[in-house]
């Protein structure tokens, strides 16, 4: 029987610096999607300003759709395939997300009705991006050092 003793330790996934780094990844990608979303929600507003409504539901979804990757990744829940069988309500439970943000998910990602008011949904998914921005922020400011640690 033979005894190795590690020397080094390469990575460590437990220590505080492999959870940071994973943190920052996580926020890294986060801000991808939101921007992301930022762009899509511009091309929205675009298109409703031009009396384009219906054209804008579809650049909306994909904005919404977008918007959700963000959030699963500041959660740190993995991404598993089709967004719209995800269970919205154990996604926020535990954030003070939005109050529209599970009627948004139910009418982009659920049902496909057309007479859909693009100009209410265009409003919600401002307020669920503004949320997202902001916690975002929040997480960056418990990344970052503090003065005198």
């Amino acid at each position: 029987i033979t005894l190795n003793t590690p020397v080094e330790t390469w990575y460590d996934q437990n220590s505080p610096e492999s959870k940071k780094q994973r943190r920052q990844k996580q926020l890294n990608q986060a801000m991808t999607c939101l921007s992301q979303a930022i762009r899509k929600q511009r091309m929205v507003k675009i298109l409703i300003d031009g009396d384009f409504s219906d054209e804008a539901l579809s650049p909306l979804k994909a904005g919404f759709s977008i918007t959700i990757e963000a959030f699963l990744h500041l959660t740190g829940k993995p991404i598993n395939g089709d967004l719209s069988s995800i269970d919205v309500q154990s996604l926020i439970d535990g954030y003070d997300a939005p109050a529209c943000f599970e009627g948004l998910f139910s009418t982009l990602m659920i049902e496909s009705r057309e007479s859909i008011k693009v100009e209410n949904l265009f409003d919600e998914h401002q307020l669920v991006i503004n949320y997202l921005a902001q916690m975002k922020m929040d997480m960056d400011n418990e990344l970052k050092p503090r003065i005198g640690s």
